[in-house]
């Protein structure tokens, strides 16, 4: 039974961090690519708005790493023992 579980976890700890963090950074570039379709609004630079999407973009991808290589991996290997 044991092993039916640690399966899964292998599957569910390698698999969903990196679809979240993939999907991150495709919602990070549309958040870029709509601060570069709208005119921006008066006193706001505009590419403060797109370096601020940018980090969004840049960020899910690293929570996602840090998730996966940091959180999960070593506790497989503890499960592994």
């Amino acid at each position: 039974m044991c092993y039916v579980f640690y399966g899964l976890a292998l599957i569910i700890g390698f698999a969903y961090p990196a679809t979240l963090s993939a999907s991150g950074a495709v919602l990070g570039a549309i958040f870029v690519f709509g601060g570069m379709a709208l005119p921006p609004e008066a006193g706001i630079d505009p590419m403060a708005k797109i370096g601020g999407a940018l980090a969004i973009a840049l960020i899910t991808i690293l929570y996602g790493l840090i998730f996966k290589y940091m959180v999960i991996a070593p506790w497989l290997g503890c499960r592994k023992k």
